[in-house]
């Protein structure tokens, strides 16, 4: 499925394992292979973001579904939310994330946030928006904060 949407053979997979790397450059440099693995991927899994939507609401049980869709804006069409939360970080900060988390060179990490759409633009569109350039105790700090004011505020 992968192979065909970027029209290659095999050579995508070394020892039947996807080989991410070249995929990545392959759709870093190619804007039109990008939007056809996109139109191959997220149809799929956004029909398992809404089934699963769907079963939360019928389970009866789920006050909050909270649904990660790391390229929510770049995905159209999206899934619709009640709420819309951006997790952003300063550039520096992604690129040193990316950089140490995904063993990656400083010039692949700019090709990838440069495929994505500005975070200024995620950010004015979000409900709400918050700063992940700390340490996961902060932001964990954050979102327990989000979660109690949505609480009280629902009540």
């Amino acid at each position: 499925m992968i192979a065909k949407a970027l029209e290659l053979q095999s050579s995508i997979y070394a020892d039947k394992v996807l080989d991410r790397r070249m995929v990545r450059d392959l759709i870093l440099e190619d804007s039109i292979k990008r939007e056809r693995l996109e139109a191959v991927l997220h149809p799929p899994i956004l029909k398992m973001l809404s089934a699963a939507l769907v079963a939360a609401r019928k389970s009866g049980g789920a006050k909050v579904f909270l649904a990660e869709v790391p390229l929510y804006y770049e995905t159209r069409p999206s899934l619709p939310a009640d709420m819309v939360i951006v997790v952003a970080a300063t550039r520096t900060v992604q690129k040193t994330r990316l950089m140490k988390h995904r063993d990656l060179d400083a010039l692949t990490c700019e090709r990838m946030l440069d495929a994505q759409l500005p975070l200024e633009i995620k950010t004015n569109q979000a409900d709400v928006v918050v700063w992940n350039d700390g340490s996961p105790a902060v932001l964990e700090a954050q979102a327990f904060e989000l979660l109690r004011q949505r609480w009280d505020a629902s009540h």
